[in-house]
C-alpha cells in the first residue's frame, strides 16, 4: 500500500509542470503559449506541448494555428486529448 502512495507522489511531482501549464491555458493564454513554445524548443515532438499550445491558440481565436498544433499532437500521440479533457481543457 505504501509503495502505491510513494508511486503516486513521484507521479504527481512529474506531472506538476504539466498541470501548471494546463492551468495557465485558462488563466493566461499568452503565457501558456509562451511556456509551450519554450518546451517545444527543447522537445519539438512533445505531443503534450503541441496539444496544449493548440488549445491555448483556439481560445485566442487563432483557429487555424490551434487546429494545426492539435492535429500534429494527435499524429504523435493519438490519445493526447484525454489528459486535457479530464481537466476540462478540451477545445
Amino acid at each position: 500500500m505504501f509503495a502505491h502512495f510513494a508511486a503516486l507522489a513521484v507521479h504527481s511531482k512529474l506531472l506538476a509542470p504539466r498541470a501548471q501549464a494546463a492551468e495557465r491555458c485558462t488563466l493566461g493564454n499568452d503565457k501558456a503559449i509562451s511556456d509551450f513554445d519554450a518546451a517545444l524548443k527543447t522537445m519539438p515532438k512533445n505531443a503534450f506541448a503541441l496539444y496544449g499550445r493548440g488549445v491555448a491558440k483556439l481560445r485566442k481565436n487563432k483557429t487555424t494555428e490551434g487546429e494545426a498544433d492539435m492535429a500534429e499532437a494527435v499524429k504523435i500521440a493519438p490519445h493526447i486529448a484525454a489528459p486535457f479533457s479530464a481537466r476540462g481543457l478540451a477545445p
